[in-house]
């Protein structure tokens, strides 16, 4: 058995097709009822020792080739992370929020002090291929448990690949170079896990992560080629008295990859290892560090282990709530990486709650006493159940072209939700405190351009995932 074609690259997207082909020309000639058999292996560790999770199987097309695609299958493996959590089983340390660690006080993922790894969004993969036949037309076909082949192993993760987007192909084997298209953090061209601009807004108590790939070799090695080890060392922050990164640097923090701070250290072969969240938010960052200098803007870099600049440098600008009182939201939602964008609604936001309601006529008077009475509060019209759910029209500020180019994302995410400020005391606790979920009600997104629109301002429409509870009467 041999198997003909397979993904180019070791690390894969699951929404995008996921083609094995595998032939076995002599069996398929010679043999009835023939069908092959894919046993597929998705794990956190050590996934070729692991039990298969499902078993495929497909029927030799008129080539005599058996065509499979896994990606239906593998989606069901990987999925978005909402909370923080242990760093692996190798590791008995865990992300934090405000240093209680997550054994202690489950936090969501955008509430990290400085690192957490992922915990759902990779996984490992690989796939067994065998064959099964009989030897007479009508007999029933058996496995041959002698004719085995391996795959290589693979990285699977919770990520998308548009129509649009541009493939590789090598000898039929094709796949997205994440490299090309500067998603490896190796050099100061790549980015995060993140389409946004490399300039962003942000309020003094607004939480933001990043992710990144982290512990890949191979096809794909994160650092940079003089770095000892390939992984992301640490996340650099740097504090500037101008806006845009401009004036002077007035502090230096250096956040570490390490598990005593939620992230991963080197040469780990477990699926969270190889993508990690980072906390650079402002209020992310005073969680875990306090500058006694006034800074308006500031900027973050991943470095290797060679202190080289591994990402491009991303500028934080520090904006103040409108001065009109506007209402400020900032709505979080899972983009086409399997992370986590962030953005603020800082203009007019209207409220809204739509109700429905259940109405029953109750009789007047007490029909089951003594004595009949007529009571002022019972008879009429009674509403037996009310369902009520609060929308938001949301309204930006005027922002760039590519800033609007990147909210589509946003517009098509099927996880969005509002993301609270920062508080110094939780005294009441964190559940349900900062993450709210909705969803998107506008049915349209036109990209708007400066040349057609000259002014770019988008409104936005969302729902509450959840209905107001109300009692019953």
């Amino acid at each position: 058995m041999n198997i003909r074609q397979k993904p180019l690259f070791s690390v894969i997207p699951v929404y995008q097709p996921i083609i094995f082909v595998v032939e076995d020309d002599q069996l398929t000639a010679t043999k009835f009822n023939v069908k092959f058999i894919a046993k597929v292996r998705v794990a956190k560790t050590n996934v070729a020792q692991q039990q298969h999770v499902v078993t495929l199987k497909v029927s030799p097309n008129g080539r005599g080739k058996g065509i499979f695609d896994f990606s239906k299958v593998l989606q069901s493996y990987v999925t978005s992370d909402n909370l923080g959590g242990k760093v692996s089983d190798a590791h008995n340390k865990f992300s934090t929020f405000k240093s209680n660690p997550f054994n202690d006080l489950e936090h969501p993922i955008h509430v990290i002090d400085q690192f957490a790894t992922n915990q759902n969004t990779v996984r490992l993969l690989q796939i067994e291929f065998g064959i099964q036949y009989s030897n007479a037309e009508n007999d029933a076909p058996q496995i041959d448990d002698s004719v085995v082949k391996q795959s290589d192993e693979f990285i699977i993760y919770n990520g998308t690949l548009q129509e649009d987007d541009v493939l590789q192909t090598i000898n039929d084997d094709f796949g997205y170079n994440l490299d090309i298209f500067n998603y490896i953090a190796n050099d100061d061209n790549a980015k995060f896990l993140t389409d946004c601009p490399t300039t962003l807004e942000i309020g003094l108590n607004d939480y933001h992560t990043v992710a990144f790939f982290n512990n890949l070799e191979g096809d794909f090695n994160t650092a940079g080629s003089g770095a000892s080890n390939t992984h992301v060392r640490r996340i650099q922050i740097n504090f500037y008295d101008g806006l845009d990164g401009t004036g002077s640097i007035v502090h230096t923090k250096n956040i570490v990859n390490l598990p005593t701070f939620g992230g991963i250290g080197v040469s780990h072969q477990n699926s969270n290892s190889k993508l990690v969240f980072s906390g650079v938010g402002t209020a992310n960052i005073k969680q875990h560090f306090t500058t006694t200098s006034t800074f308006k803007s500031y900027k973050i870099q991943a470095q290797d282990d060679n202190d080289d600049p591994i990402t491009q440098s991303y500028t934080f600008n520090i904006v103040e709530n409108d001065c009109k009182g506007f209402e400020k939201l900032r709505l979080t939602w899972l983009n086409r990486h399997g992370a986590w964008d962030y953005f603020n609604f800082t203009k007019k936001n209207i409220r809204t709650v739509n109700t429905t309601r259940k109405n029953f006529q109750q009789l007047k008077g007490t029909w089951n006493e003594d004595n009949f009475k007529l009571r002022g509060y019972k008879g009429g019209t009674k509403t037996f159940r009310t369902n009520s759910k609060e929308t938001i029209s949301l309204n930006t500020d005027f922002i760039t072209e590519e800033t609007a180019i990147w909210l589509e994302q946003l517009f098509t995410s099927p996880e969005v939700y509002i993301l609270s400020e920062h508080e110094t005391l939780d005294t009441g606790g964190i559940g349900r405190k900062y993450v709210t979920p909705v969803v998107i009600k506008s049915q349209t997104y036109t990209r708007q351009t400066k040349a057609n629109d000259k002014l770019i301002q988008y409104s936005l429409e969302i729902e509450m995932s959840k209905n107001k509870v109300i009692q019953h009467a």
